[in-house]
């Protein structure tokens, strides 16, 4: 069973995602590859021509804050899709490739797509399931803040995302992340019964 786990930042999909993992899926985090490739040789070399040699450290290695610090600067997000487009085919193709390893391995185990850019993925549709993790504006906004982010940045990069149309067009559920962990747990739960089990056990 292929499941996408997608939302606007500071939503808490990642942590529903953790909650998935705990239940026995196997989580494939887009960050996570995303960072990888962003850091690539290659696509270092491409990051460098755009916005020249300060994103790259002495020894070579890519200065996310530095690219984070660009990128969202620009109140147009013409910067964040030129980062996108150079990074999201690698990270499609790497997101093919973990599902058919993890089908080879093991068939019966459900696979969760961690992703914000989900909408974005070509085979988004041809997910099994796709959960929407919803969270209000100022809740988000307090989370970031928490994470360390300025005021100003946290509004920012709210501003930059996706609308949340867009994410409803290709869910199947959503899950609303206002309260507590607790609550958000007996959330996933109750979807894990329903919609997930019961495909697992046929």
């Amino acid at each position: 069973m292929l499941i996408g786990v997608t939302g606007q930042i500071g939503s808490g999909k990642s942590e529903v995602a953790r909650l998935l993992k705990e239940r026995g899926a196997l989580i494939i985090d887009a960050d996570v590859i995303g960072k990888k490739i962003t850091g690539s040789p290659h696509i270092l070399a491409k990051l460098v021509k755009l916005w020249g040699s300060q994103i790259r450290s002495q020894s070579g290695k890519l200065r996310s804050v530095e690219v984070a610090r660009i990128v969202f600067a620009d109140n147009g997000g013409r910067e964040l899709k030129r980062l996108n487009k150079l990074v999201q085919p690698g990270i499609t193709r790497e997101i093919d490739r973990l599902i058919k390893s993890a089908q080879q391995a093991r068939p019966k185990r459900p696979i969760v797509i961690d992703a914000a850019l989900l909408p974005d993925w070509p085979n988004a549709r041809k997910l099994d399931l796709v959960i929407l993790v919803t969270a209000s504006r100022q809740l988000r906004l307090r989370r970031l803040v928490k994470r360390g982010l300025s005021a100003g940045d946290a509004r920012l990069r709210i501003r930059l995302q996706r609308l949340l149309e867009d994410y409803r067009r290709i869910s199947h559920v959503v899950i609303k992340n206002n309260s507590s962990r607790r609550e958000l747990g007996a959330r996933v739960n109750r979807l894990w019964r329903a919609s997930i089990h019961p495909r697992l056990e046929s």
